[in-house]
Parts: structure tokens; C-alpha cells; sequence
């Protein structure tokens, strides 16, 4: 069997070409139109005279339904409501200020600082706390504290939010 698109041998029943992916049998046909709808009943001319019966129908069968009339013209010199005032422009946000980054703890000499909201990394040695905030610019992010224990020093980085290739990150 050969690929109608791009002429190259596929195996004989094959509903798709493995070269370049495009159905091997050809599309079904487009449904049919909708049928149109039926032309309007003109109404009937008015008259003052009473309507005509309806005929007599054979026993067993249903009366014919009443013949259609046609809705009311619309009124002609309906006055339109004024329209809605104008929406105000939306009042300009103010921009947000910088915040300073997070106080550092207070180490007293020969003695661990009070590690308040820090969290022991295993993989670094190191103690970490992260907490959102700007930097000066007042760009939005994390900064994130730094402890070492053994240097006994503090490092704080402010990481700005990321774009990441992964959706679950």
C-alpha cells in the first residue's frame, strides 16, 4: 500500500502513514446541510367578519389545529433610555514599596543565635529561612537567609520569581 501523501510504502490497512502521520483513507464526506427553514404564513387579511368554522373532521381523527396569527408590529416612536454615564478610569495602583531584607539573628559570642523559622538543610549544612518580599526596585521575590554554623556567618540573597520549564515546579 502507498501513502497518498507523501507516496512512500506503508503496510497494506494501515489507517495512518508512519512517515508523516496523515490518514491513509480518505475523509468522510461533509454532513448534509440542514434542511431550510419553511417560508412565513402571510397573514390573513383582516376582516370583520367572524371566522369561518373549521370543517368537520372524520370521527376518530384530530381537530386541525388553529390557524396561526401573526405577533403585534413592534411600537414606532418608543423613546430609548439615555445611556449609562461613563465609567471612570480605574484609579492607579500605588507602586509597591521596597522592603528591607529580613533582620539578621544576634549571635552572642561563643553561642549559637536563636534560630527562629530557619530549617536545617541536611544536603548543605546549612540553615535556611525564606521569606517573600521585594528587593529596592520593588520587584517581587524571596529572599532566602543563609547560616553556617561551623563559619558562623549569615548570607542573605534575594531570588526573583523564576519562569521554569516544568509545570509541576
Amino acid at each position: 500500500m502507498v501513502c497518498p501523501n507523501c507516496q512512500k510504502e506503508i503496510r497494506d490497512g494501515a489507517r495512518f502513514c508512519n512517515l508523516c502521520g496523515k490518514p491513509t483513507e480518505p475523509a468522510a464526506p461533509p454532513p448534509p446541510p440542514p434542511p431550510s427553514a419553511p417560508a412565513p404564513v402571510p397573514p390573513p387579511p383582516p376582516s370583520s367578519a367572524a371566522p369561518p368554522p373549521p370543517p368537520s373532521s372524520p370521527a376518530g381523527s384530530p381537530p386541525p389545529p388553529p390557524p396561526m396569527t401573526a405577533p403585534p408590529p413592534p411600537p414606532q416612536n418608543v423613546p430609548t433610555p439615555p445611556p449609562p454615564p461613563p465609567v471612570p478610569p480605574p484609579k492607579p495602583q500605588p507602586a509597591a514599596k521596597p522592603q528591607a531584607p529580613p533582620p539578621l539573628p544576634k549571635a552572642e559570642a561563643g553561642r549559637l543565635p536563636l534560630l527562629d523559622g530557619f530549617t536545617f538543610n541536611t544536603v548543605s549544612g546549612l540553615y535556611v529561612q525564606t521569606v517573600s518580599g521585594t528587593d529596592e526596585s520593588g520587584a517581587p521575590g524571596e529572599w532566602v537567609t543563609y547560616y553556617h554554623p561551623v563559619k558562623g556567618e549569615f548570607k542573605q540573597i534575594f531570588y526573583p520569581p523564576r519562569e521554569s520549564a516544568n509545570p509541576w515546579m
